[in-house]
Parts: structure tokens; C-alpha cells; sequence
């Protein structure tokens, strides 16, 4: 395939001029240039064979992050429903499967129930079913663990005819799967051509050659063996390594999150790094130190409903304002439900485990998938969308959690007689939270009062949902936030300090890179001041630089931190105790103490 004198544009904005593209067959470019410069753009127009002379009988399919579908649809379903014609068989689709490596328990499971590393594992055995002639990967290895990404490089080489384009920020992949490299540059003077240079070389090779180049290139870091071993779940010999970790968590021979990292703070002044810096979310009342439990969690477990298969046995962990804790553990083992059990995403198995959360603590989730939500927002500013999604004085994405949004059966619950309509107060009696409700068919004067507990059992579980709402607004209350203005003056101040200038706040979402979509999630995550953050996979679409501002902000936070990563040297440098998912239970390994602050 051979597209000469392309020209390339997006939001206003030309990414390739006068750029000659070329493929050849079975040939695999690994696709470099700086975050920004366009390279997803480029895919997605060849997915879509949207380029003047592109061969439209060409068989094209795109790898993306992940899959998405509805709730419900299990994956043998879903990969039936993607089959072209006469490949949609069960035979078919159940040897795919099982060439990727799904077990049986998976290939029944829902596709939304999947880990990250299982979607991506999908897509890849959605694009055997397609059997493309041209494979265009986007950051493959994002939310995959050491094993599948050796899995995932085995299986590309062996592809015979296929040609591949592939974007990614591991080098180390791209060094082992690209036969060629293609650097891609618009950031050139205008009027010139686009540089869209073709190298016949692996990536080391070209590395050796245009040093200037590589050397600006944002990375996907590697470092510390021991860490990478516990991120694949393996944990014999665990003392040992947790021995040979320094006081705070990291390993002498291994590098940080970036070469920069101890002079991150110089460089976010002298303007050489965009800034992110985290509020001060003071302490939950009656909290005084950072190692006072504000959530602990004891014997949970939990298993989807469509599924027999338990993903938590008897899980348990602790969490302090202290906390720098990293779940860690291989590719569905259940790191991204425990999180999601933590912060009310999902609810345990009845009567199975207890859970306990300070009725003031305020938290904050940002979800593996949280780039999605942006979607609906692609034509707003940055300005645009915090004022929607803080516009009621509460956040609107806490909202939607499982645990807190009532069904429309709920909602109607409310109006019949003698139910409980709403929870209108709440006020602590020695040890014991109560709350004032207001019961459907009374006067809104006729209220009673009812200690926490008492309610969990006398009513409807949608009560307990009433219940968190009305600790998300008291909380709120407390914190400022229901009265905080949200205009664009007090917006600007704060994404400023997540590295979003006013330019790109007053510009459309669209128009931003992953790697500033990703500061605006954090940024809208941070507008409440939560005393908890959790993060699902937050390094992902990330240059290095940003990683690095943002394992300063993470390690300066006042406040705790529970987060999913594979980035090995992201983990060691923040954490100070792992919870290693296995078997569907929590081994703690304490690192270090929780900061005394």
C-alpha cells in the first residue's frame, strides 16, 4: 500500500502535510513521535479508510484500548455478534478463544465484568476472527501484566502476510514485535513537509542512530525486577525481595519514574514540566493522625451475578490517611473489583464480609476506562465540563456508582406508603451515626431517627443508597464544595495547577492528547479535595515527564492513595505497602510506615 503526498488534519490542525505513506506486506512499523504529534489520529483514519487513494478492499482492523459493550453480553456472544460473515460459528469462536488463552469460566463471564487485560486479550482474538491484512495496534500493552504482554508479542510475530502499524510507549515491546520504524514529526515549521520517516531497523538500532531523537521520545518505564514479579502475582520468595527493598520501597540498582524525578520540582517552577499538584484535603473528624483507619474492609467476597465463578473469597485490607497501597496481582484476578468494592462501584455478596468507611471521608475514583466519559464531552472546553459536572455542588460521576444511584424499582419504592421517602438528617449519639428519615404518606414534620445499623436491617436497601447520598452532600457541606463558585476564574486557577494552561481550558476537549485528557480527569477528580484517591491503571497514555509530576503529587498527597498499576517503577516509587490479589484474598506487605505528617 502506497499513499503519496497525504495531507492530514484534525480540529483545525494539519498533522501530516505533503507526508508520503507506506506499507509493505508482513512488514511491522513501530510508529514514534512525540505525545500530541498525532499518531492516534493517523490510525484511526486508516481504520477508517479515511485517506485519499487508501484501498478500500483492503481488510483493516484496529486494536484499540479495549473493547466496550453493554452490560449482559458475555464474550462468546459478543465475539459472535462481531464475526463477519460465516465466522461466527461456536466452533470458531471457541477455538479463538481458547487460542488467546480464555478459560471456559471466562469465555461465559460478561464482557464488562472482564479486566483490562482480558478486554485487550478480546480484541485480539476479535482480530483473528476478522483476519486482517493490515493490523493497527494503539498502545497494546496498556493494563497488561509481564506474562500477557510476552503472550501478546508471541502472538504478533507469528502472524504470516499480516502487515502491522503499531503505537506504543513501551519501547521494549515495540523493539521486539516492529521490523521497521517510522518517526513522526509535525512539530516542524509551517509550510514544510511533515516528517514521516521510514527506518529499516529495530528499535535499539535506530535508538543508535538518531540519538537526538530517541532520547526525546516520552517512555513506558522498566525498571526493578522484584516489582515486576510481584505485578505478575508472583509471590514465592516474597521476604527475600521485600528485604532487599530500600526504606522507601524502591531498589538501588533500579531507576525511578523518570530520570527528572528529583528535580521535578525545579523543573515545574522553571516551566521545563507541566505541573500537578494535589489540595490539601485536611482530616475526616475525629481523625487526628495519618495512621487512624478512615476504611477498612474485613472477609468480603464477591462474585459477579451471571457467573458461579468467586473473584473474592475473603478479602480484607486496611486504609489509613497514610496509605500508599498498590494492588497487584495478574491479569483477572480481581484487582479492578476490589477497587471498585472500595469505593462503592460495587457491593459485596450478601452476608459475606463486612465493610466500614468514616461517614466524612471524601474519595475520589478515576476507573481504568475514565478517558470514556469524556466522550460525551468532546465539543465542551475543560471549563465546560467541570462546570457540568460539579454544577448541583456534588459530583455528578460519584453518582452513577452502584451503590449510591437508585434503580427507576427504587425510585418507586420511595412513593409507597409507609416507605421511607428520604433521609433529610444525621447526627452522631455516641458511637453510633443516626439519621433522621422522612417516611412517604406523613407530614415532612413527622420524621423519626433510627441508628445506622437498625436501619441496614428494618428497611429496603435502597434506604442505605438514601443514606449515602445524603453523606456525599454533608460532605460536600464540609468540605466547601456545595458553595464553591464554579466559574471560570476559580476553574483556571484550579486546572493551572494540573498543567492545563488557559489556552487548552478554554479550547475543546477534543482537540486535547491523551496524555491532557488524563490531567483532566485528575483535575476533575481533585475539584472535590478527596481524602482518598483510587486509580485504576493511572499511568496509562502518559509521556514521562507528566508520569513524573504526577508520582511527585501522588508521594506529596496528604491524603491516601489506592491504586492498580503494571508500571513497575511508578509502584516502588510511591508505595509503602503492596496488597497482592491471589486466590481471592489480600496479602498486606507492609514496605514502610505511613508517613507521620
Amino acid at each position: 500500500m502506497e499513499l503519496p503526498n497525504i495531507i492530514l488534519a484534525f480540529a483545525g490542525r494539519v498533522l501530516l502535510r505533503r507526508a508520503d505513506i507506506r506499507f509493505e506486506r508482513g512488514k511491522r512499523y513501530g510508529l514514534i513521535g512525540q505525545n500530541g504529534v498525532g499518531k492516534t489520529t493517523l490510525l484511526n483514519r486508516l481504520a477508517a479508510k479515511d485517506i485519499n487513494g487508501f484501498p478500500q478492499d483492503l481488510r483493516v482492523w484496529y486494536i484499540r484500548h479495549e473493547v466496550q459493550c453493554e452490560d449482559g453480553i458475555d464474550v462468546r456472544s459478543y465475539m459472535r455478534a462481531m464475526a463477519p460473515a460465516g465466522m461466527g460459528t461456536d466452533e470458531t469462536v471457541v477455538s479463538i478463544l481458547e487460542d488467546v488463552g480464555f478459560p471456559e469460566m471466562l469465555q461465559t463471564s460478561g464482557v464488562s465484568q472482564l479486566s483490562g487485560g482480558w478486554k485487550m486479550k478480546l480484541s485480539i482474538a476479535l482480530s483473528m476472527l476478522n483476519r486482517p491484512e493490515l493490523l493497527l495496534l494503539d498502545e497494546p500493552t496498556n493494563h497488561l501484566d509481564r506474562s500477557a504482554i510476552t503472550w501478546l508479542t508471541k502472538h504478533l510475530l507469528s502472524l504470516e502476510g499480516v502487515t502491522i502499524a503499531l503505537v506504543s510507549h513501551d519501547y521494549e515491546f515495540v523493539e521486539e514485535v516492529a521490523t521497521d520504524i517510522v518517526h513522526y514529526d509535525n512539530l516542524g515549521q509551517a509550510g514544510k513537509p511533515c516528517l514521516f520517516t521510514y527506518n529499516p531497523m529495530k528499535f535499539k538500532q535506530f535508538q543508535k542512530l538518531k540519538p537526538e531523537i530517541a532520547a526525546g521520545l516520552p517512555t513506558a518505564d522498566k525498571a526493578m525486577q522484584t516489582m515486576g514479579k510481584l505485578a505478575d502475582g508472583n509471590v514465592d520468595g516474597l521476604a527475600d525481595e521485600v528485604d532487599n527493598l530500600s526504606v522507601d520501597g524502591s531498589q538501588s540498582s533500579s531507576s525511578a519514574p523518570s530520570d527528572t524525578l528529583g528535580k521535578v520540582e525545579k523543573m515545574m517552577e522553571s516551566g521545563q514540566i507541566l505541573p500537578i499538584r494535589f489540595p490539601d484535603p485536611g482530616k475526616p473528624e475525629g481523625i487526628r493522625t495519618f495512621r487512624k483507619p478512615i476504611m477498612t474492609i474485613s472477609g468480603i467476597h464477591f462474585k459477579y451475578p451471571e457467573t458461579e465463578r468467586w473473584v473474592l473469597t475473603n478479602a480484607s485490607a486496611t486504609v489509613t490517611l497514610g496509605s500508599r497501597a498498590v494492588l497487584l496481582g495478574a491479569n483477572g484476578v480481581g484487582k479492578s473489583t476490589f477497587l471498585k468494592l472500595l469505593i462503592g462501584d460495587l457491593e459485596p455478596t450478601e452476608g459475606k464480609g463486612e465493610m466500614w468507611r468514616h461517614h466524612n471521608l471524601r474519595l475520589s475514583y478515576i476507573a481504568q476506562h475514565s478517558l470514556h466519559h469524556l466522550e460525551d464531552y468532546l465539543q465542551s472546553t475543560p471549563i465546560n465540563y467541570i462546570q457540568e459536572r460539579f454544577r448541583q455542588g456534588l459530583d455528578s460521576e460519584l453518582a452513577k456508582l452502584k451503590t449510591v444511584a437508585l434503580t427507576e424499582e427504587e425510585v418507586e419504592q420511595r412513593k409507597d406508603l409507609g416507605n421511607v421517602a428520604e433521609v433529610v438528617g444525621r447526627a452522631k449519639r455516641g458511637k453510633d451515626m443516626w439519621y433522621e428519615l422522612e417516611i412517604s404518606g406523613r407530614k415532612k414534620m413527622d420524621t423519626k431517627w433510627f441508628p445506622e445499623e437498625e436501619i441496614k436491617t428494618k428497611y429496603k436497601p435502597y434506604v442505605i443508597k438514601l443514606m449515602k447520598n445524603y453523606d456525599m452532600k454533608q460532605q460536600a457541606l464540609d468540605s466547601g464544595l456545595a458553595i464553591r463558585p464554579i466559574t471560570s476564574t476559580e476553574i483556571l486557577t484550579h486546572l493551572d495547577e494540573f498543567g492545563i494552561t488557559s489556552e487548552l481550558a478554554h479550547g475543546k476537549i477534543r482537540q486535547m492528547s491523551g496524555g491532557q485528557r488524563q490531567r483532566l480527569v485528575l483535575a476533575a477528580a481533585f475539584w472535590s479535595m478527596p481524602h482518598l484517591i483510587a486509580l485504576d491503571e493511572p499511568t496509562n497514555y502518559l509521556d514521562n515527564d507528566t508520569l513524573a509530576a504526577l508520582t511527585l503529587a501522588l508521594k506529596n498527597f496528604k491524603g491516601a492513595v489506592v491504586t492498580v498499576s503494571h508500571n513497575e517503577a511508578f509502584v516502588a516509587e510511591i508505595s509503602n505497602e503492596k496488597w497482592i490479589v491471589q486466590d481471592g484474598e489480600i496479602t498486606v506487605v507492609q514496605l514502610r510506615d505511613a508517613r507521620a505528617r
